[in-house]
C-alpha cells in the first residue's frame, strides 16, 4: 500500500472550484489514486482544513468535506 500525506493546502484545493489550484489538485488526485496511492494525514491538519473551508466557503460545504 503506497501513502501520500495531504496538507490543508490539497484538502482546500480540492474542495473549493474557485481555488486557483482546483484543477491541478483534481488532476494529482485522480493521478495518485489511479496509482494505488492513499492519502494520509493528520487531526491537525484536518481541524486546520474544516477551519479554513468553514470560514472561507460555508458550513454546507464544510460538512460535505468532513463527511
Amino acid at each position: 500500500m503506497k501513502k501520500i500525506f495531504a496538507d490543508t493546502w490539497a484538502w482546500y484545493a480540492m474542495v473549493d472550484k474557485s481555488d486557483i489550484d482546483h484543477a491541478t489538485a483534481e488532476s494529482i488526485n485522480k493521478q495518485l489514486l489511479d496509482e494505488g496511492y492513499i492519502f494520509v494525514t493528520t487531526n491537525y491538519v484536518l481541524s486546520e482544513s474544516v477551519t479554513l473551508m468553514r470560514y472561507k466557503l460555508s458550513h454546507a460545504v464544510t460538512v460535505k468535506f468532513w463527511t
